[in-house]
């Protein structure tokens, strides 16, 4: 067994194991986001993913392209529509892929459905020092085309200014 062969009997308990430890991964949430501690262990950092204020016309999602912007907001679901977005506006989208990149050389800042530290729209966000907020589900549906947003890529805030 040291010599990194198991035996019959321990490798169908091993297959055991495995398929239970599967079955409970399977049966698990993805957390929004996970951090790595000073002490090298993982967790599952307890935020809101969004949340809405019908006072405040206030969203919060997850801050990944620092900055802020106040500026119009350009809602797109497709690359196809890029057309659309003047320099300097707020790119409203679902989601990206690279296929969007061409686009955050006019956009002054992005809001994002969905996405994490790590999606293609947060990465190429800092790339282009954009301020950018992500984690946003169903924020196409609470923003119109053209309205005032003001993105706060600091804190992951993202406020209708003239609603």
């Amino acid at each position: 067994m040291l010599d990194g062969a198991l035996s019959g009997t321990y490798l169908s308990v091993r297959i055991e194991e495995r398929c239970r430890q599967f079955e409970n991964w399977l049966s698990m949430d993805a957390p929004d986001v996970i951090l790595k501690q000073a002490d090298s262990s993982l967790h599952e950092q307890e935020i809101e993913p969004h949340s809405h204020s019908t006072s405040s016309n206030r969203y919060v999602g997850i801050p990944v392209g620092a900055g802020h912007i106040t500026g119009v907001a350009r809602l797109l679901t497709t690359p196809h529509q890029g057309e659309k977005l003047r320099p300097g506006e707020i790119l409203v989208v679902p989601s990206t892929d690279p296929a969007w990149t061409p686009l955050f050389l006019k956009a002054g800042g992005l809001v994002m459905e969905t996405g994490g530290y790590l999606s293609h729209g947060a990465i190429v966000a800092r790339e282009f020092g954009i301020p950018a907020v992500v984690n946003l589900p169903g924020i196409m549906q609470h923003i119109d085309d053209g309205q005032l947003l003001e993105v706060d890529g600091n804190q992951g805030v993202v406020r209708q200014l003239n609603k």
